[in-house]
């Protein structure tokens, strides 16, 4: 029997210039607030309830971060949740850069999970 195993990442992504950042907050708060009790959601704009700020949590600027910090579900310009399985060993990804070094990420990976998420669930 064979098993074809493609592993590939749900999130690849670079870090967004604080003026991309805050674009972004100022886009999808606008949308969120035109249908705020909407399931699921219009967008995902910063939740600072739960926010993982890694190094950052218990500095002066943890509250800060966590009011702006980007949301991994949706994809964005940088990248983000791209969750394509053919995103593989061999696959080339051309990602923009918005600041120096790129600080590019990846994350959630896994392993033959066929097309993809198709829902998300918050609840």
């Amino acid at each position: 029997m064979n098993f074809v195993g493609m592993i590939h990442p749900g999130i690849v992504g670079t870090a967004p210039s604080a003026e991309l950042l805050a674009h972004w907050n100022e886009r999808e708060g606008a949308l969120a607030a035109t249908k705020p009790d909407r399931s699921p959601p219009l967008s995902f704009p910063p939740l600072v309830k739960g926010a993982l700020i890694g190094l950052a949590e218990g500095t002066s600027d943890a509250e800060r971060i966590k009011k702006e910090a980007a949301r991994s579900i949706p994809s964005r310009e940088h990248g983000g949740n791209c969750d394509i399985k053919n995103l593989t060993r061999g696959s080339t990804i051309w990602l923009p850069v918005y600041v120096k070094g790129a600080n590019i990420s990846f994350g959630d990976i896994h392993f033959s999970q066929a097309d993809g998420e198709i829902a998300v669930s918050l609840a």
